[in-house]
Order: structure tokens, then sequence, then C-alpha cells
């Protein structure tokens, strides 16, 4: 076993000029390639937030202020029809309350306007998808404007006029339409909770796979990190010195 050991030494060691560079150039490599696979990563990680940040993020925004702005106008409305039985301040008070629903309704235009034109120019959203949620969109806005200028308004004018039965009646009759208009953005809400977990859901498939990629090579560079060290210890350690073999014609030690 030692001459064969002996012999592998003696057939590698001519050759280590070239193999020692090949060694370090191996191991640069690997290490190189788990420099780039996490840089890409961290480039996907990024691009990804962008893009949840500028798109689906964006349209969960402008869904939540045109929510915020129809509680609003039930506000506005309600504080309206109080003035209806106070002839003193009426028509000062209903109209305060019909300046703030003309801004609440431009705020309104504004927030759509912002959701359309988010969607049509997000580059993961297909057609087929883009097309059904501007048709929920165009639902929602229809039913928002039928609520803002047939019943608040009519509650103003009615409060104005002081005409408390047909403010009661208008109130009642607009239940029915604030109550579509808040379904159907409870629709595209989920769809945009949906779809931002499709997105997600992909991006973490992405990073398993990545992660994956960098633990494999890592475990590669350690493992061949040991086998390089083992081989070069074996190669360039020197040889054991052969055991003295025993005299055979000793002299004998003579007595004191």
């Amino acid at each position: 076993m030692r001459n064969l050991l002996e012999k592998i030494r003696n057939a590698w060691l001519p050759h280590i000029t070239w193999f020692v560079p090949m060694i370090y150039l191996t191991t640069a490599l690997i290490a190189v390639c788990i420099a780039v696979l996490a840089v890409v990563f961290l480039m996907e990680a990024q691009d990804h937030h962008a893009y949840v940040m500028e798109f689906p993020h964006e349209r969960y925004s402008a869904l939540r202020d045109i929510e915020l702005e129809i509680m609003n106008a039930r506000l506005l409305a309600k504080r309206a029809a109080m003035y209806a039985n106070h002839p003193d301040d009426r028509s000062d008070g209903v109209d305060s309350q019909a300046v703030l629903l003309h801004r609440l309704r431009a705020n309104v235009v504004s927030y759509i306007d912002r959701y359309r034109e988010n969607l049509r120019s997000d580059p993961k959203i297909t057609q087929a998808e883009l097309s059904r949620l501007l048709d929920m969109a165009a639902a929602m806005e229809a039913a928002l404007f039928v609520y803002f200028d047939h019943y608040v308004m009519g509650i103003m004018d009615a409060a104005r006029a002081g005409d408390e039965m047909n403010v009661i009646s208008l109130t009642r009759q607009s239940v029915a339409t604030v109550s579509e208009a808040l379904m159907n953005l409870d629709s595209l809400l989920d769809e945009n909770r949906r779809f931002m977990a499709n997105v997600n859901g992909v991006f973490h498939f992405q990073v398993d796979i990545a992660v994956m990629k960098i633990t494999i090579l890592a475990v590669i560079f350690v493992i061949h990190s040991i086998v390089m060290a083992l081989f070069f210890f074996f190669l360039l350690k020197k040889p054991a010195p052969e055991p003295e073999q025993p005299r055979l014609n000793r002299e004998k030690q003579k007595p004191w």
C-alpha cells in the first residue's frame, strides 16, 4: 500500500505546475458562479418590489381612495339632510356640503382615471384580464355617479327646499345604488389581491430556485476545497522514513 501511494505521488508531482493553476481556476469559477447568482437574485428581488409598488399596490391605493370618498359622500348626504328642518341656515349649510361634494366627485374621477391608466400600462396583465377589470371599473363608476349626481345632489336640493319627505325618500332609494358601487369596488379589490398573490407566488418560486442553486454551488465549493486540501496534503507531504531493519550480527554488550 505504501509503495502504491508513493507511485501515485511520484506520478502527479511532475504535473503540479499546471495542476495547481487549474485548481485555482476551478475554485474561482465556482465562486464567480455563486456571486453571479446572488447578484441576479438581488436584481430580481429589486425589480419585483419596484413592479409591485408601481402597479398592483398603486391600483390598490387608488381603490382605497375611492372607498374613502364614498364614505365621505354618504357623510355629506347625512349632513345636508340635517339642514332640511333648519330654515335659518339651510341654504348656506347645504351649499357648503355641495361644494365639498363637487370636490369629492372630481377626486373620484381622478382616482378612477389613475386606476385605468395603471391597468393599461401594467406589462404583466393579459388582454382578457384588462378588458374584464376595465368593465368592472366602468360598472363601479356608473353606480357611483348615479349616487353622486342623482341621489346625493337630490338630497341636497330637497334639503335646500326644506322637503324632508323627499330627503327621506331619496336616502332610502340611494341604499341600493351605493351598495352596488361598494360591491363592485370590493370585487376590484379582491381581483387586485388575487393578482398580487399570483405575482408574489411566481416570485417566491423563483426565489426558491435561486436559493437552491446557490446552496448547491456552495456545497460543491466546500467539498471541492476539502478534497483539494487533502489531495495537496497527500501530494506534498514528505514520505515517512523506512523502519530500520534489526541487525543480525549485533555485537554483544560487554558486561560491566
